[in-house]
């Protein structure tokens, strides 16, 4: 955790292992991503003013039978164990499929965050971030954000990926940490920090 100048308010930022695969752009490249943010904003004396939470969680492609979730695993065993963040927290930022060489970056969660994104997406454009960006108000039950949703925090996932050819490697061993795009994870790493 960064200590926040408002206690209280914490921001969550995650990502995944999964349970059988430790694969390049689900989610090593996401997990690189946000290390590479904490590390910025601790070499850059960064005073937020929300509490910025890192979480790191495995299993998200594991579950066991007859329980509310039979996938997140790690997500759900981290909200059982900490109960208190659904009152502290305001969003939840989950880095999902990450950064793939010429990857879509595309943030999708829940409407109010959405909405946020979509006021900032000119920002967002260019040289701060690559290529386009697709905002869809929808959530998908087969990630972590869905958990922490469910569980009262308000959260989006960010992905940058190929969808035209990534679904062919995606849980497979051909999603090699070769197909991360390191500059792409700079510039996604930037952006969350203030201008």
């Amino acid at each position: 955790e960064i200590p926040g100048k408002k206690p209280g308010k914490v921001i969550m930022l995650g990502a995944h292992q999964d349970c059988h695969l430790k694969a390049g752009a689900d989610d090593t490249g996401a997990v690189a991503t946000v290390m590479t943010i904490a590390k910025a904003m601790v070499m850059a004396g960064y005073k937020p003013e929300a509490t910025i939470r890192f979480l790191f969680t495995s299993s998200e492609e594991y579950g066991k039978i007859n329980t509310v979730y039979d996938w997140q695993h790690g997500a759900t065993e981290a909200m059982i164990a900490h109960p208190e963040w659904t009152y502290e927290t305001v969003a939840f930022m989950n880095y999902e499929v990450m950064p793939q060489k010429g990857g879509v970056p595309m943030f999708r969660g829940v409407p109010e965050l959405t909405a946020a994104v979509e006021r900032c997406k000119e920002k967002m454009s260019g040289d701060v971030y690559p290529g386009k960006i697709n905002v869809e108000s929808m959530l998908l039950s087969i990630a972590d954000d869905w958990v922490v949703t469910a569980n009262g925090i308000p959260s989006v996932s960010i992905t940058s990926m190929r969808a035209e050819d990534y679904f062919g490697r995606y849980h497979t061993t051909e999603d090699r940490i070769e197909n991360i795009d390191y500059d792409a994870m700079r510039q996604i790493a930037t952006l969350i920090l203030p201008g």
